[in-house]
C-alpha cells in the first residue's frame, strides 16, 4: 500500500513483484523488498509536476542508459523506434518503461540493483548500433539536457532523434567529417560534446573562410556572406540552380574537401580540378527539398 502511493506509481507497482518473464511467483515476491528499496533510491517520493522524478544521484541519463543497454534488438523496435517521447526523466516516460510488457527482463535487472551500463559494441545491425549509440556514448546525456521531448523517427531520409524542429541525425556518420578536417570550422551550437554527432538538420560551416551549408537533403551548398545559397544559373524551365554537390556518396575527408574547393573555383569562374567528381554532376535544382 505504501509503495502504491509512492512517487508517480499511482497503484501500478507490478514491476516490483514480477520476475524477468513478467510472472508473479513466490520467488519474485521474495524479491519485492529489494526492488522496493531500489525504487526509493531511484525515484523521488514527491516529484514536482512535469519535473524530473529522479533522486539527485540519478537525475541524469545514467539509469536510462543502463536500462537501454539491456535491451535486445527486438526491444529497440518495440519500445524505442517511432514510439513514446521517452528521452527524459519525467513520470510519463518512466511509467512507459516500468509497466511495458516488452521489457520485463531489463526492468527486472535494474530494479534488482543492476544499474551499471553494460558495454555494447558498434554494429552493422541497425538496432544493435542504435542501442550502442544511446547507451554507450554521451549522445543520450546531450539529448536529455537539450531535447528531452524527442523520440526516434524518420526525417528527410535520415534516422533522427527529433522533437518538432531541430534534432540529431544518428545515421549520418559521414557528417563528422566537419569535425575532423583541416580548415573547416563550425559553431559550438552544432556539436554534441564527446560524440561524432551534430545537432541540427542543416549545418552551416566555414572552409578556408568561405561559407557552406550541409543541408538535410545531404547536399552541400556554397553560401554568400549573408549565408544564402549562391545561384549558379537558371534552367530552361525557369528553375534556379546552385553551387552544390551530393555529399551522401563521399567516402573520406580528402574527397569532401576536394568538392569544396571545386565549388569555390566554379563560383570564381576558375577551371575545376582535374578528375573532379563535380565536372559531370548535375547540380541540385530543388531549393526547398
Amino acid at each position: 500500500i505504501v509503495a502504491e502511493k509512492y512517487a508517480f506509481f499511482k497503484g501500478a507497482i507490478r514491476f516490483l513483484f514480477q520476475d524477468e518473464n513478467g510472472n508473479a511467483t513466490e520467488n519474485s515476491w521474495n524479491e519485492f523488498n529489494t526492488k522496493w528499496g531500489e525504487a526509493k533510491a531511484y525515484f523521488n517520493e514527491n516529484p514536482e509536476s512535469k519535473q524530473s522524478v529522479m533522486n539527485s544521484e540519478y537525475d541524469n541519463a545514467k539509469l536510462l542508459k543502463a536500462l537501454i543497454s539491456r535491451f535486445t534488438p527486438e526491444n529497440y523496435w518495440d519500445v524505442l523506434n517511432y514510439r513514446h517521447r521517452t528521452f527524459n526523466n519525467l513520470s510519463d516516460s518512466w511509467r512507459y518503461y516500468l509497466l511495458n510488457n516488452k521489457i520485463f527482463g531489463p526492468i527486472h535487472q535494474i530494479m534488482m540493483g543492476k544499474n551499471e551500463i553494460k558495454t555494447l559494441e558498434k554494429s552493422s545491425d541497425e538496432a544493435r548500433n542504435r542501442l550502442y549509440q544511446l547507451s554507450n556514448t554521451d549522445l543520450l546525456d546531450f539529448v536529455m539536457d537539450k531535447i528531452p521531448y524527442s523520440w526516434i523517427r524518420g526525417y528527410h531520409n535520415h534516422t533522427a532523434i527529433f522533437p518538432s524542429s531541430t534534432g540529431i541525425f544518428i545515421n549520418a556518420d559521414n557528417r563528422d567529417v566537419l569535425l575532423h578536417s583541416d580548415y573547416i570550422s563550425i559553431c559550438d551550437e552544432y556539436i554534441v560534446p564527446k560524440t561524432k554527432f551534430l545537432f541540427g538538420s542543416d549545418i552551416n560551416f566555414k572552409y578556408n573562410g568561405v561559407n557552406f551549408q550541409w543541408r538535410r537533403t545531404d547536399y552541400v551548398y556554397l553560401l554568400d556572406e549573408s549565408k544564402n545559397w549562391i545561384i549558379k544559373g537558371t534552367t530552361a524551365q525557369g528553375e534556379k540552380t546552385y553551387y552544390c554537390f551530393a555529399a551522401s556518396g563521399i567516402e573520406n575527408k580528402d574527397e569532401f574537401v576536394h568538392n569544396l574547393n571545386c565549388l569555390i573555383s566554379q563560383a570564381n569562374n576558375a577551371p575545376c580540378f582535374n578528375n573532379c567528381p563535380n565536372k559531370e554532376r548535375e547540380t541540385n535544382t530543388d531549393a526547398m527539398s
